[in-house]
């Protein structure tokens, strides 16, 4: 096996195990023991970015049992009538969020700024589309 191979496993075991902390770019060197010079002479960003994806996708699927406990706190806290942890667990479980709307209301003034600033041809189109 080539080195640059040995280094790529070595590095997707470190990011596939949900125990050990998330490097940053700089830090992913660090973790499988290599200078960064050496790491960057084997690896160019293409395949960082593909060794990050793949041990990010490994990772998701190892700590699924760990996201069960948390899961089964989670339910528990809400079983025991934590308004939070129930709106948590339904936006978790009914994959449903809160959506919120923003109403905006401008004075003339700035209606006037706006519209001195907006291209004749959509002013044209704005007064078409409210009158018909």
């Amino acid at each position: 096996m080539k080195a640059k191979d040995r280094h790529r496993d070595k590095l997707l075991r470190y990011l596939a195990n949900p125990d050990n902390d998330w490097p940053n770019r700089g830090g992913l060197s660090i973790a499988i023991g290599l200078k960064e010079e050496t790491f960057r002479t084997h690896f160019n960003a293409a395949d960082i970015d593909e060794m990050e994806a793949t041990g990010l996708a490994l990772r998701r699927r190892r700590c699924s049992s760990q996201s069960a406990l948390v899961d089964k706190g989670l339910m528990k806290r809400a079983k025991e009538g934590d308004p939070a942890a129930c709106k948590l667990y339904y936006q978790r479980i009914e994959c449903w969020s809160e959506k919120q709307i923003h109403e905006n209301s401008f004075d003339e003034k700035t209606l006037k700024v706006i519209f001195d600033n907006l291209p004749a041809e959509y002013i044209q189109a704005i007064h078409k589309k409210i009158t018909g």
